[in-house]
């Protein structure tokens, strides 16, 4: 087995010798394909698209780009409202596997918002995406579309091949995300979907649906998005929802908290369609207004091959994770094969003592096992009785302590689990890994574990125990797999993050944190007023610029996070010292102008002159002297097309 610490998915290959010579292809289409600006600033939907002469909308560039082509937005609300006949932005082509994706994305260093301004759609979502192929939707603000009329923020139907990633989805009267298959609709079934890295906040502000809702999709994966805040409407706003048909897919890594009363963290719902072959994990759900997952089938489906591990899941208003009998909608709520393993729970239920950590309702569940978990601290029970109809369950090997019922005294008697604290290293600030002495060590059954159906560590073996814990450590560091949602392993160590600051702003928590080996640490970075962030770095870590937070690497050392900031009164992202060194004011230059047209702008130069680059032929950075093309860095493909351009004309 190969241990690492990442995930493949349908979307990541490894580039072999069979597929190089594809990639070369694919290469030669995609260096005949054209790059776009959007700006509010100088922008017209008469102009050319290039940077110097931007689009006005965000619709132009729908209707223009085709396969291989990317559209970059700037800095600006751009109010799709107001447009004269398209109140959303829909692509009008699909991109493709020989010519590349179509993208449309936030220019590098900006958060652009496209704003519905509340306005009722003629379509489904504000950004709309049908019957299409190929597209990414990358670093855009969405808001406003409470329109009273189930208005949702991206919405994808009957499509393949579509990423969602790193997107700020707020305000919306619908669903934030919700990708569809529809059977009455002409088009592809949908497939292939990645949903990663986005924020999802106030939505469902009267209509129904989830924050995140994908159904009827096969080849799916929701992984690394932050959902939170639900809005107070009636109607709808469970966290994610994967439904009605969904198949072949995976949720993990995604954090869940704030969600309105009688709305689940994590919804797996049959409703009347097959729906099979889920993996949920390494999710942390908490603080929602009901159960923190949420397994059932509201209409008579069936659901099965569903494998629920490794997540985090505290302080919810009922159980960590409720199996529903709801056999009164249908008649039958069939579940099969449903694996609850390596989870840790912990009090669930307090508030209203009633519920615990894990609560089965549903007689109709065959082949169930719930084992290596741990319940800690829940409110009335740990695990409820298992109702006399289920066949098949298997119950053991968990950890269980605090209140225990009828149910869970008589497993702890007969061996089945056992009951003591597992010494948490910190549970008071949520901090679930285990200290030395755990008794959780060691507690767990192999057996257990559920196969790598999804093969996350890339050995190409799918039928081996599934490699990693919550933290992507290695499941299995001991005898015998650890109890819970974390592994300790026998060198476990803890080590210091520092926070640091220049001046310019502040970075919290501005004070030292311990973070286990393997573990992360996020930090909220903001600037003062007249200041813009300028960098932040170190532990091996990653700056999100629409949240302004810094989450690091795994943490194998001590290490510091350093926080920059520049005076930049104008805040186009240049420091005010360089404008006025080159240009002697802060009007000539902006995050988007190119003063010596050589396809840098002047805020890549400034960024590459920071770096201490330099261009191809070793010449310094200077936004008054053409560079070279090709040079490595923050310039990036933004600027291949005009560097070619530039470089044809030197010769």
């Amino acid at each position: 087995m190969i241990i690492a610490k990442f995930y493949l998915s349908s979307f990541q290959k490894y580039l072999t010798a069979s597929t190089f010579l594809a990639a070369v292809v694919v290469f030669s289409s995609l260096c005949e394909a054209a790059v776009y600006y959007v700006s509010t600033s100088g922008g017209s939907d008469s102009n050319s698209g290039t940077e110097a002469a931007p689009w006005a909308t965000v619709q132009k560039a729908a209707a223009v780009l085709t396969a291989g082509d990317t559209v970059y937005i700037k800095n600006g609300t751009y109010a799709l409202n107001t447009h004269p006949t398209t109140k959303y932005l829909s692509p009008v082509k699909s991109g493709s596997s020989t010519a590349g994706w179509i993208t449309f994305a936030a220019y590098p260093g900006h958060t652009p918002v496209l704003d519905g301004g509340n306005a009722v759609l003629p379509v489904g979502g504000l950004i709309n995406i049908r019957n299409k192929e190929y597209i990414r939707i990358s670093g855009l603000t969405v808001q406003n579309v409470d329109d009273n009329a189930e208005g949702i923020g991206i919405y994808v139907e009957n499509s393949r091949h579509i990423i969602i990633e790193k997107n700020h989805v707020r305000h919306i009267d619908s669903s934030g995300i919700q990708v569809f298959t529809k059977s009455s609709q002409l088009g592809l079934p949908s497939a292939d979907i990645l949903i990663d890295g986005n924020d999802v906040e106030d939505t469902n502000l009267g209509g129904p649906n989830e924050m995140i809702t994908v159904a009827g999709v096969n080849r799916f994966e929701v992984r690394n998005n932050r959902v939170h805040n639900a809005s107070s409407g009636a109607n709808g706003g469970e966290g994610i929802d994967i439904k009605q048909g969904a198949k072949n897919g995976s949720a993990h890594h995604n954090e869940i908290w704030d969600l309105r009363i009688n709305r689940p963290g994590i919804y797996i719902d049959a409703w009347d369609q097959l729906t099979e072959n889920i993996d949920i994990h390494s999710n942390h759900i908490h603080h929602v207004g009901t159960h923190g997952l949420y397994i059932g089938s509201e209409r008579g489906g069936l659901l099965r091959n569903v494998r629920i591990y490794n997540n985090i899941v505290h302080d919810n208003y009922r159980a960590g994770i409720y199996f529903p009998d709801e056999t009164s909608f249908s008649g039958k709520e069939p579940l099969e094969g449903i694996v609850v393993v390596n989870n840790t729970f912990a009090r669930n239920g307090v508030s209203v003592n009633w519920f615990g950590a894990v609560h089965v309702a549903n007689p109709s569940i065959t082949g169930l096992i719930i084992r290596n978990n741990i319940a800690w601290q829940n409110g009335r029970y740990q695990i409820y009785d298992i109702p006399a109809g289920v066949s098949g369950a298997v119950v053991s090997d968990n950890l269980l302590w605090g209140t225990t019922g009828t149910a869970d005294n008589s497993r702890v008697s007969s061996g089945a689990d056992k009951k003591t604290d597992p010494l948490f290293v910190n549970a008071a600030v949520d901090d679930f890994h285990l200290q030395a002495a755990s008794p959780a060590i060691d507690g767990g059954a192999d057996a257990a574990l559920p196969a790598d159906s999804f093969d996350q560590d890339g050995d190409s073996d799918t039928a081996e125990p599934i490699p990693f814990d919550y933290a992507d450590n290695p499941r299995r560091a001991g005898s015998r797999v650890d109890n819970g949602a974390y592994e300790r392993s026998a060198s476990v160590s803890s080590y210091t993050v520092n926070p640091s600051a220049g001046s310019g702003g502040t970075i919290s928590p501005a004070t030292a944190q311990t973070v286990n080996h393997g573990a992360t640490v996020a930090f909220t970075v903001t600037p003062n007023s007249g200041s813009s962030i300028s960098s932040v770095t170190g532990c091996g870590g990653a700056f999100n610029s629409i949240t302004k937070i810094y989450t690091t690497g795994a943490i194998t050392a001590d290490c510091t996070v350093t926080a920059s900031f520049i005076t930049d009164a104008d805040a186009d992202g240049i420091d005010d010292d360089w404008e006025r060194r080159y240009f002697s004011n802060l009007i000539t230059a902006d995050a988007g102008s190119d003063f010596d047209e050589d396809g840098y702008s002047d805020r890549q130069e400034y960024l590459n002159s920071l770096a201490g680059q330099k261009d191809p032929q070793g010449a310094e950075y200077d936004p008054k002297v053409r560079n070279a093309p090709g040079g490595t860095g923050y310039a990036g493909r933004a600027s291949f097309l005009p560097a070619v351009k530039l470089l044809l004309e030197k010769k």
